[in-house]
């Protein structure tokens, strides 16, 4: 103690008498030091805060990849001294003062910072179509929406004092889920409708543009089939026809 005493006083003069020497820290060091180990548990609060499911597996794949960023030599794989056990994982949450819990509400998502999300995302798209010379015509959004079946609403005029208010298929949930397209230049794209179905019979009798693609699936949802069948269908066509007249307008302006 005295050694340290007069270490620390050659570290800081100072007028004032020491009171104190600071305390060493207790147990032994961690793995992977300090500032890894202060990274990892950083890592996990901010994916608490935001209502992020945290568990042991995650905590092993979370320090994994941070140490790997930081200093890859740390893992055993590397050489280093290192192993993201289940004991170490759950080690690092017994020391945060976590314990295993069943989530009791659903959390909201939140969305203070979309407008800068969408900006940023909005920025790096256009950087890209600019820098590889795409013409509008090139670049096609779609999305997906299920659609109810029988169109009705959850409101209407009823009389005053009236104690049931009926309205005909509230109860009716059948949807079919509808695919639009639009290109960058503005141009609406054939649709895709996605019945619920197993053969062709699951298809109205209404008749769609022929351009259209009407398909099915067991539970109308889209699938990676009626993606690559939308594809093969709708966009190949699209952009192919687009390709020539790209080529014809370009060859009359060099003309």
């Amino acid at each position: 103690m005295k050694k340290q005493y007069i270490q620390k006083i050659k570290q800081c003069p100072s007028e004032a008498p020491l009171a104190s020497l600071p305390r060493k820290k207790r147990g032994r060091p961690l793995v992977i030091g300090d500032n890894l180990d202060c990274m990892v548990q950083a890592y996990i609060y901010k994916l608490r805060e935001a209502a992020g499911v945290v568990n042991v597996p995650i905590v092993m794949t979370a320090a994994r990849e941070i140490v790997a960023h930081e200093n890859r030599a740390f893992l055993s794989d590397f050489g280093g001294p290192f192993t993201p056990t289940r004991d170490w994982a759950r080690g690092v949450l017994d020391r945060m003062g976590f314990t295993k819990r069943k989530g009791t509400k659903a959390a909201k998502h939140k969305t203070s910072d979309l407008p800068e999300i969408k900006q940023n995302f909005v920025s790096r798209f256009l950087d890209f179509v600019s820098n590889h010379q795409i013409p509008t015509e090139m670049v096609v959004n779609w999305d997906q929406t299920g659609v109810r079946m029988v169109p009705s609403g959850q409101w209407t005029f009823e009389k005053k004092g009236s104690q049931q208010v009926s309205i005909i298929d509230l109860d009716d949930e059948r949807e079919i889920t509808v695919l639009l397209a639009v290109s960058m230049a503005g141009e609406a794209l054939p649709g895709q409708v996605i019945y619920q179905g197993t053969t062709n019979r699951c298809h109205p009798k209404y008749e769609f543009p022929g351009s259209w693609n009407v398909t099915h699936t067991a539970s109308h949802w889209s699938t990676e089939n009626t993606t690559l069948e939308y594809i093969e269908t709708v966009l190949g066509p699209y952009f192919c026809m687009k390709r020539k007249d790209l080529v014809c307008l370009i060859s009359t302006a060099v003309c």
